[in-house]
């Protein structure tokens, strides 16, 4: 990184958290912002803290949400379900506007968790079920 001053490097350095943000990026992202005038950038930081205190997980689904349950969820047939791996999976099943069932979010990755804290000499390998 280049020299810049603290706040700049601070700015940086947090741009560099975000998956798939290198230095240079984020270099160019905290430019970006120190170039916008107060307004914009006020906006900007509002919009990222709204986001972190209104957005919650749906309880039912794992969705991203700021109702709970979510829309998905409250309107939707629960007989029918779609698991995906990532919340951007969620938005492209529902730009397509033909599926009417809940689709989860955090399924796999719940399940994921459950299964990274079983020891592997405890499942069954050939049907991966815990075994007490």
């Amino acid at each position: 990184m280049a020299n810049y001053v603290q706040p700049i490097e601070k700015l940086i350095r947090q741009f560099t958290k975000l998956p798939g943000v290198g230095s240079k990026t984020a270099q160019r992202y905290a430019l970006r912002i120190l170039a916008m005038n107060d307004a914009d950038a006020q906006d900007f930081a509002q919009a990222i803290l709204e986001a972190k205190s209104n957005v919650k997980v749906c309880s039912v689904c794992g969705n991203y949400t700021d109702t709970d349950p979510c829309h998905i969820c409250s309107t939707r047939d629960n007989s029918i379900i779609c698991v995906v791996q990532e919340a951007k999976d969620v938005l492209a099943i529902e730009r397509l506007g033909e599926y009417k069932g809940i689709i989860f979010h955090y399924f796999l990755t719940r399940l994921l968790a459950l299964f990274q804290q079983v020891p592997v000499q405890r499942m069954d390998p050939s049907l991966h079920i815990y075994h007490d």
